[in-house]
């Protein structure tokens, strides 16, 4: 072989081995930055949940009979009519 072709090869595969070690340390900075984005996503999702399971408390307190019953008569309402119930 020709020392320039040997030459010409070498450099060919020292550029291959840069491309190859470049994509490395980009596939090694985009699983950082998945990782990354799922840690915070899954914080994201336990702060929903909690806020779903504050609410859903909240719902079932605020919609007891008991609560009804007691807030409608504060403001002053009482049961309807038999005039004032519309049957379809």
């Amino acid at each position: 072989m020709l020392p320039q072709a040997r030459s010409a090869y070498g450099l060919a595969l020292a550029g291959c081995i840069v491309m190859f070690a470049a994509g490395e340390v980009w596939l090694s900075h985009a699983r950082y930055e998945i990782s990354m984005q799922t840690g915070k996503d899954q914080k994201e999702r336990q702060d929903l949940s909690a806020d779903l399971n504050r609410l859903k408390l909240e719902l079932a307190s605020i919609t007891r009979p008991d609560r009804l019953r007691s807030t409608a008569k504060r403001l002053g309402m009482a049961p309807p009519s038999p005039m004032q119930v519309i049957r379809p």
